[in-house]
């Protein structure tokens, strides 16, 4: 199974807590813990779970993990996280997708312009091929 997981923690030079997005496989959330404490780079002191989602497909798609990369041409997944600041609370607005593409940039602007709406002046703060072999079918 394919694992989204928010990790959030301490960093000796941060201030307040820190987060990051670990993408691992493993059969249960709890056989990813020695994947997300390798992929963690501040203390593991505090080090904690904020959310997690298990993937196993996308729309129609179902999300197989393999041992082989996909092939070239072949639809890819993507996570998108989307950000933004409201001044007036001194509070930064985020959300994340995660998305297949099949023509990147159709689908990217599809995913942006939807989150768009969410909130005023929300913007593509990251966008991350995953990197963990698997495979899409239908």
């Amino acid at each position: 199974m394919l694992f989204v997981v928010m990790l959030g923690g301490k960093h000796p030079k941060a201030k307040i807590e820190v987060h990051d997005v670990v993408f691992a496989a493993a059969d249960s959330l709890e056989a990813t813990y020695p994947q997300l404490r390798e992929s963690w780079f501040g203390s593991s002191i505090g080090l904690h779970i904020d959310a997690w989602m298990a993937v196993d497909g996308i729309e129609d798609w179902k999300v197989e993990l393999s041992p082989l990369a996909p092939k070239p041409g072949s639809p890819r997944l993507f996570f998108l996280n989307l950000g933004g600041t409201n001044l007036e609370l001194l509070a930064k607005l985020t959300t994340t997708y995660l998305w297949w593409l099949e023509t990147g940039v159709r689908r990217l602007l599809k995913a942006s312009s939807r989150c768009c709406r969410i909130g005023r002046k929300l913007i593509l703060m990251s966008c991350l091929t995953l990197t963990i072999a698997y495979q899409l079918t239908r």
